[in-house]
Parts: structure tokens; sequence; C-alpha cells
């Protein structure tokens, strides 16, 4: 009587470990699909934010361009080269000739 008490005592724990087991691995099956979809999400976004800082720079280079071209065209219009129309403009803010009083 006692080894068929402890023998199904015995098979009762490992039902119970197999359920616990079973559940430890679901739960570490969800855990791995969450910190990959984290990861994912991640890249995702590296992803987009490496094309927006380089939309950004090509945007500001292009400005950049238009604005230099703007003051080409205004220093051929007075006759002078694009040089001389820069210091021109600086000396009218007040550049270089002391009386830049800051912003």
């Amino acid at each position: 009587a006692d080894a068929l008490r402890k023998s199904w005592s015995m098979a009762k724990f490992e039902v119970k470990v197999a359920e616990e087991r079973q559940t430890i691995e679901a739960e570490t099956k969800a855990r791995e699909a969450k910190v990959r979809e984290e990861n994912e999400q991640a890249a995702i976004s590296s992803v987009l934010l490496r094309a927006q800082i380089e939309a950004d720079r090509i945007i500001r280079d292009a400005e950049a361009k238009a604005e230099r071209m703007k003051g080409e065209i205004a220093a051929r219009k007075e006759g002078i080269s694009y040089n001389e129309y820069q210091n021109r403009i600086s000396r009218a803010m007040g550049y270089g000739c002391g009386s830049y009083c800051g912003d």
C-alpha cells in the first residue's frame, strides 16, 4: 500500500513538473518573441532615423547651394566677384570694421 501511495504521489509530481515545464517554456518563448519584436522595431526606427538625417543633410546642402547661387547672381548684376559681394555684405552687417555689437 505504501509503495502504491508513493508511486501515485510520484506520478502526480511528474505531471505537475511537466505542466510547470510547459508553462516556463511558453513564457520563455513569449519573452523571446517580445525581445525579437522590440529588436525589429528598433532596427526599423534606426533605418528611418538614418534616412531622415541623410535627407536633412541633402536639404541643407541644396539650400546652401541655392543661397550661393543667389549671391553669385547678385554679384554678377553688380559687376563684382562673389567674394567682393560677400565682403560688402559682411561690412554692411558690421563684421570686420569694429562696429558689430553682437546679437
